[in-house]
C-alpha cells in the first residue's frame, strides 16, 4: 500500500508540474469544482481490459514507474488495479494481469467489498479513474475516463480550473495511440510502445528546422575577412591598452611565425599558459594561424592539474608570457620572442574541419579530459549569432569567462568576426559589482554575452542605485553555465530595468559552446516557475528520449541528445570516453549525437526546459564538475576507506561542494584539504570536508546522499588543530563573527581561517562584523595571524592605545641630509631611466620631465601588452597636450622589478646602466596587505637590482612614502625627540611600509656610500589643482574611499587629524625640479602640502560644497555605516575597508616639511591652496567618473 501510495504522489507531482498552466488559483480554491467532459472515440475497444492496459502503459510512460495503479470504479466501489512493469512484461501480459485482478473483484461479496473500502480513500492511490459511471470525488487532480454504454466510447471527466482541455486532448491521443499500436502488435514489450502523437512529432520536426547556410571557411579565413573591412577599429581593448584590427593580425602574424619556426605544424596542439589578458586572444589567433590548435591552461590551477594538462594533450609547445612554467619535455616560448619576427600574413591551408582549440573539463575518473573542436562548428555558430543578435562592428563586447572556460569561445570570436572591441575585464572587474559596473560604463559595453549566473546576481543584488546607470550602454547579455533561477531576473528587471535583451542559454562544451537560447520576455508572468533553455540554433537538433531511446512527449522528463555541424570530435587519447558520449542516433544511423547525461522536457510552445543532471556532475560558478575526479583525488590519500561528495544550495542560490568521508584508522585526516589543494582548482576544493565514522545508506545500499545534506550542519569540517574552544570575551566575538560569515557553528582558537572555508572578500565581512569592539584589526592581520588566539591577542596589545586621548600635535621633520666630499657641477639630465610610469605619480613626473627636460626617457613597463603604447594610452589618459614631438623621447622597456636583470637581457641591463645619468624609481607593489615575499620581491629586491643599474655613475632618486614615519613614530616618538630621527632598524607591521621601509634603509646605505641620489617621500595625493583629475582606477585610492563613504553614510567622524592634500601636479613638479639640481643630493624630503588642514575643517569645505554632512563620534559613524551595510553592499565594502584601515582615525603626528620648504623657497614653486575651489574640484571629479554620489545642491 505505501508503494502504491509513494508512487501516486509522484505521478500527482508530474500532472500537476507538467505545464505552467496548470494551477489552482488562490480565489479558485474552496469553491464549487467546474467539470468538463470530453469524450474522444477509442476505436479497436472491444473490452474495459485494453482500456486499463493502455492507460496503465501511458502512466508507465510518463512516469518511469514500475509500479502502476489504476482505479476501477464498478459496482458503486474504486478497486486498485495494479500492474509491476518489468523490460520483458509484454501487453499480452500485462492484460493477463489486468484480467486476473478483474476476476478477483467479480467475485467479491458485499461484505468484502464494504472492508475493502473502509475509509474510503483509495482514490489517493492513482490519478487514473476509469469505469462505466462517474464517481463523485472532490480531488481536483483526478481524471475520470467513463466508458459509454454501447463500450465503444470514452468520455475523460477533468477539472477545467486545474486542466487545460489541449493538455486532456494530448493525453487522450497518446492513449489512443497506444490501443492502435496494441491492435497491431499484443506481444511487443511495454517499454517499446512510443505514446508521443502526430502533433507532437511535428513540433519536434518545426523545433529542429534548423538549417541554415553558412561560411566553409575556418576561424582563420574569417578573421582575415575582418581585418580587411576594419583594419583601423579597435580590436581588443583592457585597462592594459588597446588593439586595433590592424596591430592585432600584425602581433598575432609575428607569434604564428615564431611558432612556426620552434616546430609548430598543422593538427599540433600549442598550450596558452597566461593569465587573463588580451595576450590571451592575440595567442589565440596566433596558433589557429599557426594550423594548430589551442589548449587553455590557467596558470591558477594546481601544479599538479597543469602539468597532467600539458602532458595529455602532447602539446608541441607551451606559449606563455609573464608568469614561468616548468614543463619536462615540452618546449617553451615566450611570447615576447616574436617581437623581431615578420609579422605579414600567414597563409596555410586549414580546413574547417581541423581541430581550433581543445577545452579540458572534469573527468570521472579522476582527471581532466580533453574536448577537441573544430573550426566549422565556431564559424556556424556566429554565423547565427550575427543574425540573432544583429551585431555590428559599432558593439563593445564585455568579456567575462575564464579562457580555460568554453564560453570565452562565442564571445571572442563573435566580436573579432563582426569587427567589434572585445574589451578582456580583468580580475578586479569580474569580481567586483562596482568596478564591473565601472568597465562597462567606461567603453560603454553593448554586449556581456556569457555572464555567470552568480553575478548576474551580485550585480541585481548589491550594485548602488546611483550607479544602475552606467549599464546603460548595456543592449544584451547572455546567462549560462548553471540553471538560472527565476527570482534572479525578476530581481534583475526590478532594480536595472527592462531594456537590456536577457539570453539564458544552454550549451555543453562537447557541442561548441551554445545548443539552444531563449530571449527571456521583459515581463514575466507571476506563475513562472523556471526559465527554459530555449531552442537550438542554427544547425543544431535536439531530442528528448527516455530510457529506451524513444522521444518523449511534451511536459515527459528525458535525456536531452544533440545533433550538430558543432559537434566535437570526441574526447582526446579517451576513445572508451568518446565512444560512450558519441553515439549512434537511433533515427539516423550514419552520424553521431552527443549524449548530455542533462534531463529536460519540452514544452507546449517548443521550447526546452532543463530540469537536473541525471549523473554525478554539477556547475560551480559555472564550471562544469565531475564528482567522480574530486572523489578520486580524495581516495588517493591512502587511509581514506569511502567518500561522497555532493553539491548543495546555499541560502543566496550558489552551489558549494561538500564531502564526507571516512577512513581505515577511525580518525579524521587534517591535511586533507591541503592534499585537495594542491590537486584540484579552487572551485573543486570543497567547501567542507567533514570526517564521519559511517557512510548511511540506502535500502538499496548506496551512499545516501539526501541524508547527508540534513546531516551537513550536524558534523563539524574536519580541523588541522585540535579544537579549543574560545575561553575568553575577545576570542568569543571573534568566534561568532567568523561561525557567521563561515556558516560553521563551531570554530576552535586555533582553527585557520583559510582552511576552513575563509577568503579575503570574507575577511571584509568579518571586519565589518568586528568594527564596533576591534577597531584595530586590520584584513592584514588575518595573513598574519590567522587564528582567534592570534587576532584575540593583537586587539589586547592595541587596547591600552584605544584608550589614548588627543594631547598636542607631533610635528615630523626630515632627517639630516648626508653630505658628500666632493661637490658635482651643475649638470644637464640626457638619459633618465624611469620605473612606474603608467602610475598615477610615475605618468605625473614622466609628463613634468617631457615639459621641462630635452631628456629621453626610458620606462621600464611590465610586458602585458605593447608596452610602448601602454605608456602613451597613460599619458593620453591624463593630460591633454601631448605632442608628438615628446613621444618620440619616449623608449619603453619591456621589464619587472621582480626578476633578474630586470627582465632584461644581462646585455641590455649593461647597456642601460652605461647609457643612463639619472635614475627615478617610482614603480612599486602599493598594496596595503598581501603575500610579504610578494613585497620583499618588487620592492625590496627590485630597488636592489634598481640600484645595481645605477652602478656606472646615474643619480639615483627614491620614490618612498610618507607612511613610514608615521608608523615609526608609533612606537618611536621618544627616540625622535632625543635624537631628530628614528631607529630605522625595525620591521613595520604594514607589510607595504615595511618594505618601502627596508628599500629606504637599501638606498640610504648606498648613498652613505658615495651614490648621489634623494629619498622622496610621497605623501597624500590627492587630484590635480588646476582641473581636479585623479587617478584612473579612482576607488583603488584609501582616501577616495573615505569621501565616499561619509558622502554615502551621511556623517563624518569627529576626529583630530592634519590632512595632508599633496596636489599630483605639486608633488610631479617639485620632485623633477629636485631631481634637475646637482646640488640637491643626500636629502629624505616629504613631499607634502607644507599647509596641512584640519579634517573638521575638510568637513566644513565639503558642506560647503553642496553635501550635508553631520560629524559625530567615531563609534556613532561606524556604528552608522554598520547599520547601513545590511541593506547596501557597496557600504558594506566600503565600511569594511575603513575597519581595515583606510578610515579617519585620530591622529597626532603631522608630517613637518621644514627643509623641504627650503627647496621650495629657492626653486620658487608655486604651493597650491587647500580652499573651497580646491575640494569643490576634487568632488565634481569623483562626481563625474560616477564615483562620488550626485551633490545635492
Amino acid at each position: 500500500m505505501k508503494l502504491a501510495i509513494s508512487y501516486n504522489e509522484m505521478v500527482k507531482e508530474f500532472l500537476g508540474k507538467v505545464e505552467g498552466s496548470i494551477k489552482i488559483p488562490k480565489d479558485v480554491q474552496g469553491t464549487e469544482l467546474r467539470i468538463k467532459r470530453k469524450t474522444e472515440l477509442f476505436p479497436n475497444l472491444t473490452h474495459i481490459v485494453d482500456l486499463i492496459g493502455a492507460t496503465a502503459t501511458w502512466l508507465y510512460h510518463i512516469s518511469k514507474e514500475k509500479h502502476i495503479v489504476v482505479l476501477y470504479h464498478v459496482r458503486g466501489s474504486l478497486f486498485p488495479i495494479t500492474i509491476e512493469v518489468s523490460n520483458f512484461l509484454s501487453y499480452e501480459s500485462l492484460n493477463l494481469q489486468i484480467e486476473e485482478q478483474l476476476e478477483q473483484i467479480k467475485e467479491m461479496n458485499e461484505e468484502e467489498i464494504e472492508e475493502f473500502q473502509n475509509g474510503n480513500t483509495l482514490y489517493e492511490m492513482s490519478p487514473i479513474i476509469i469505469g462505466e459511471t462517474y464517481y463523485e470525488l472532490q480531488d481536483t487532480n483526478t481524471l475520470q475516463f467513463v466508458f459509454s454504454k454501447n463500450m465503444q466510447s470514452v468520455e475523460i471527466i477533468f477539472n477545467s480550473v486545474n486542466w487545460k482541455e489541449t493538455t486532456i486532448t494530448r493525453y487522450a491521443q497518446q492513449i489512443q495511440g497506444v490501443l492502435i499500436g496494441t491492435s497491431q502488435n499484443k506481444n511487443n514489450y511495454i517499454k517499446n510502445f512510443n505514446i508521443i502523437t502526430e502533433a507532437e512529432m511535428a513540433l519536434y520536426s518545426q523545433v529542429n528546422d534548423t538549417t541554415a547556410v553558412y561560411p566553409e571557411k575556418s576561424i582563420v579565413d574569417m578573421f582575415y575577412n575582418t581585418v580587411t573591412q576594419f583594419p583601423n577599429r579597435i580590436a581588443l581593448s583592457s585597462r592594459e591598452g588597446t588593439l586595433t584590427y590592424e596591430e592585432l593580425n600584425k602581433k598575432s602574424n609575428q607569434i604564428a611565425h615564431m611558432l612556426i619556426k620552434n616546430g609548430v605544424q598543422l593538427g599540433d596542439y600549442v598550450g596558452i599558459f597566461m593569465k587573463r589578458s588580451i595576450d590571451t586572444v592575440v595567442s589565440m589567433v596566433a596558433i589557429l594561424k599557426a594550423g594548430a590548435a589551442y589548449v587553455p591552461i590557467d596558470p591558477d590551477y594546481p601544479e599538479s592539474r597543469i602539468q597532467y594538462i600539458i602532458q595529455d594533450s602532447q602539446a608541441k609547445v607551451i606559449l606563455m608570457k609573464e608568469t614561468p612554467i616548468t614543463c619536462d619535455g615540452v618546449q617553451t616560448v615566450s611570447m615576447y620572442d616574436s617581437e623581431t619576427c615578420e609579422d605579414i600574413d600567414v597563409k596555410l591551408s586549414i580546413h574547417c574541419d581541423d581541430v581550433a582549440y581543445m577545452i579540458y573539463t572534469s573527468g570521472s575518473t579522476g582527471n581532466p579530459k580533453g574536448t577537441m573542436l573544430a573550426h566549422r562548428g565556431v564559424v556556424n555558430l556566429y554565423t547565427w549569432m550575427q543574425k540573432q543578435y544583429e551585431l555590428t562592428e559599432e558593439d563593445v563586447f564585455a568579456q567575462f569567462p575564464s579562457f580555460s572556460f568554453d564560453a570565452s569561445v562565442w564571445e571572442s570570436f563573435a566580436s573579432l568576426f563582426c569587427g567589434g572591441n572585445l574589451y578582456v575585464l580583468l580580475e578586479e572587474e569580474r569580481l567586483s559589482v562596482e568596478a564591473f559596473a565601472n568597465a562597462i560604463y567606461k567603453v560603454k559595453a553593448t554586449s556581456i554575452l556569457a555572464l555567470a549566473t552568480i553575478f548576474v546576481r551580485q550585480v541585481a543584488t548589491y550594485l548602488a542605485e546611483e550607479d544602475i546607470y552606467k549599464l546603460a550602454s548595456l543592449k544584451r547579455i547572455a546567462i549560462g553555465g548553471e540553471m538560472l533561477p527565476v527570482e534572479v531576473i525578476k530581481l534583475w528587471r526590478e532594480r536595472i530595468g527592462t531594456n537590456v535583451e536577457i539570453h539564458n542559454v544552454y550549451g555543453p562544451t562537447e557541442c561548441t559552446v551554445v545548443t539552444t537560447t531563449y530571449k527571456i520576455p521583459s515581463q514575466l508572468n507571476e506563475d513562472v516557475a523556471s526559465i527554459p533553455i530555449g531552442k537550438p540554433c542554427a544547425n543544431y537538433q535536439v531530442m528528448i528520449l527516455d530510457e529506451n531511446m524513444n522521444l518523449c512527449p511534451i511536459g515527459v522528463p528525458g535525456e536531452l541528445y544533440i545533433d550538430s555541424v558543432g559537434l566535437a570530435k570526441g574526447y582526446f587519447n579517451k576513445p572508451n570516453k568518446t565512444m560512450e558520449a558519441f553515439i549512434q542516433n537511433p533515427f539516423n544511423p550514419i552520424v553521431n549525437i552527443y549524449k548530455t547525461g542533462d534531463i529536460v522536457k519540452l514544452l507546449e510552445d517548443g521550447n526546452i526546459e532543463f530540469l537536473h543532471r541525471k549523473d554525478d556532475q554539477v556547475k560551480i560558478r559555472g564550471h562544469r564538475i565531475e564528482l567522480g575526479e574530486i572523489q578520486s583525488k580524495i581516495s588517493q590519500n591512502h587511509n581514506i576507506k569511502e567518500n561522497a561528495v555532493f553539491a548543495k544550495k546555499s541560502k543566496e542560490g550558489s552551489q558549494y561542494l561538500i564531502a564526507f568521508y571516512t577512513t581505515l584508522n577511525k580518525k579524521e585526516i587534517p591535511e586533507l584539504v591541503y592534499q585537495l589543494q594542491e590537486q584540484l582548482p579552487d572551485y573543486m576544493v570543497p567547501s567542507k570536508l567533514i570526517y564521519i565514522n559511517e557512510l548511511p545508506l540506502t535500502p538499496n545500499k548506496k551512499i545516501d546522499v539526501k541524508k547527508l545534506a540534513q546531516l551537513e550542519e550536524k558534523y563539524e569540517p574536519v580541523r588541522l588543530q585540535e579544537y579549543v574552544a574560545p575561553c575568553n570575551k575577545a576570542e568569543k566575538q571573534i568566534a561568532r563573527a567568523w561561525a557567521e560569515v563561515l556558516g560553521i557553528s563551531k570554530v576552535g582558537v586555533h582553527d585557520d581561517f583559510f582552511t576552513i572555508g575563509g577568503h579575503s572578500l570574507k575577511v571584509l565581512r568579518v571586519l565589518t562584523l568586528l568594527k564596533e569592539d576591534f577597531s584595530h584589526l586590520t584584513i592584514q592581520d588575518f595573513f598574519k595571524e590567522r587564528t582567534i588566539y592570534g587576532l584575540a591577542r593583537i586587539e589586547r596589545e592595541v587596547k591600552v592605545e584605544k584608550e589614548e586621548v588627543f594631547r598636542e600635535y607631533k610635528v615630523i621633520h626630515e632627517p639630516d641630509t648626508i653630505t658628500y666630499a666632493n661637490v658635482l657641477e651643475e649638470t644637464q639630465i640626457l638619459n633618465v631611466f624611469l620605473t612606474g610610469a603608467t602610475g598615477y605619480l610615475g605618468s605625473h613626473i614622466l609628463y613634468e620631465l617631457l615639459r621641462d627636460t630635452s631628456a629621453t626617457i626610458y620606462c621600464l613597463v611590465r610586458p602585458t601588452k605593447d608596452v610602448q603604447q601602454r605608456i602613451i594610452d597613460t599619458l593620453t589618459g591624463y593630460f591633454s597636450d601631448i605632442c608628438e614631438e615628446w613621444l618620440q623621447r619616449i623608449q619603453a622597456v619591456a621589464g619587472d622589478l621582480g626578476e633578474e636583470y630586470l627582465g632584461m637581457s644581462e646585455e641590455e641591463f649593461m647597456f642601460i646602466s652605461s647609457k643612463m645619468d639619472t635614475i627615478i624609481h617610482c614603480g612599486a607593489d602599493v598594496r596595503h596587505f598581501g603575500d610579504g615575499k610578494q613585497f620583499e620581491n618588487i620592492n625590496v629586491q627590485g630597488t636592489s637590482r634598481m640600484l645595481a643599474l645605477a652602478e656606472k655613475g646615474a643619480t639615483f632618486h627614491f620614490i618612498s612614502t610618507i607612511g613610514i614615519p608615521l608608523e615609526l613614530a608609533v612606537d618611536q616618538w621618544d627616540t625622535y625627540m632625543k635624537t631628530g630621527d628614528f631607529n630605522y632598524s625595525v620591521d613595520l607591521e604594514n607589510v607595504y611600509s615595511n618594505s618601502k621601509l627596508q628599500a629606504e634603509n637599501i638606498v640610504r646605505e648606498a648613498m652613505k656610500n658615495g651614490l648621489r641620489g634623494n629619498i622622496y617621500r610621497a605623501g597624500n595625493l590627492a587630484c590635480h589643482s588646476e582641473t581636479g583629475s585623479f587617478q584612473q582606477n579612482i576607488e583603488g585610492n584609501a582616501f577616495y574611499r573615505l569621501i565616499k563613504t561619509m558622502l554615502l553614510i551621511g556623517k563624518a567622524p569627529n576626529v583630530k587629524w592634519k590632512v595632508d592634500f599633496t596636489p599630483i601636479d605639486f608633488a610631479s613638479k617639485s620632485i623633477v625640479s629636485y631631481l634637475k639640481d646637482s646640488q640637491i643630493v643626500g636629502e629624505t624630503l616629504h613631499i607634502c602640502h607644507p599647509h596641512q588642514i584640519e579634517f573638521e575643517q575638510f568637513i566644513q569645505l565639503i558642506g560647503e560644497c553642496g553635501y550635508n554632512l553631520k560629524m559625530v563620534p567615531l563609534s556613532e559613524y561606524v556604528n552608522t555605516g554598520l547599520e547601513l551595510a545590511k541593506e547596501n553592499e557597496v557600504i558594506a565594502e566600503l565600511i569594511a575597508s575603513q575597519v581595515a584601515g583606510d578610515g579617519a582615525q585620530q591622529s597626532e603626528i603631522v608630517m613637518g616639511t621644514r627643509r623641504t620648504n627650503e627647496w621650495i623657497k629657492k626653486k620658487e614653486l608655486i604651493v597650491p591652496a587647500i580652499n573651497k575651489e580646491f575640494i569643490q574640484q576634487l568632488l565634481a571629479h569623483g562626481e563625474k567618473v560616477g564615483y562620488f554620489p550626485k551633490i545635492m545642491k
